[in-house]
């Protein structure tokens, strides 16, 4: 039987908001994605919408080209996780469900402000990007479950199904066919008010949940 793979994809961006993060955290990574193709043509994260409203976030499929931004690339490591049938398909399915109730999703901006204190705060249909990962690699046993993950507790724990450590252009080849991405998109920075709304919304989800495990 042919072996099944996910790959896991750290990345260090160019962007204004990944160098700032990088900075706070003192990691090299400032980004996480997951992919079930070895060529690369989609990857699937938290992240922002578009180029030009970064605050503007929720359950994304990127393109690759994200990885290139003024003609400097992204570093980036990738890991390559082999996994049974059952658990491709679990991570296959779990994807299709985000990209279906994608509305219902949106970034977990609560727990990012809490990551460089290495602490998250948990709320229903909500993630960073590495909360995101995080999920699933613990959803089908590839990593055990814990309170906290940093970028570099997972570079850690993955460190056995490491592929390549290099720069964005070495590795993803494409055609500047951007798919589904709607990155370059041009919205306005009048949509990161939108975050505003967000936040809203999480603590709603938040309370909604402390409510719940104090009824159970």
């Amino acid at each position: 039987m042919k072996e099944k793979y996910i790959y896991v994809i750290l990345s260090s961006t160019h962007c204004g908001v990944g160098k700032f993060i990088r900075l706070v955290t003192g990691n090299k990574y400032n980004h996480a994605s997951i992919s079930l193709d070895p060529a690369f043509k989609k990857l699937y994260s938290f992240a922002r919408y578009h180029e030009d409203a970064p605050l503007y976030a929720g359950f994304t499929e990127e393109s690759p080209l994200r990885y290139k931004n003024n003609s400097k690339y992204a570093g980036i490591k990738i890991y390559k996780i082999p996994v049974t049938k059952k658990q491709y398909n679990k991570t296959k399915k779990y994807i299709k469900k985000l990209e279906k109730y994608s509305k219902k999703y949106v970034y977990n901006f609560l727990s990012a402000a809490t990551f460089p204190f290495r602490k998250k705060i948990k709320i229903n249909e909500s993630y960073t990007c590495i909360e995101f990962i995080i999920s699933i690699l613990e959803g089908i046993g590839v990593i055990e479950k814990k309170k906290f993950y940093s970028f570099k507790d997972l570079e850690e724990r993955l460190k056995k199904y490491l592929k390549f450590e290099g720069t964005s252009d070495q590795v993803f080849k494409t055609d500047n066919d951007w798919g589904n991405d709607k990155f370059l998109e041009k919205k306005g920075r009048v949509f990161n008010y939108v975050v505003v709304l967000e936040i809203l919304v999480l603590f709603k989800r938040l309370i909604f949940d402390f409510q719940s495990r104090k009824k159970d």
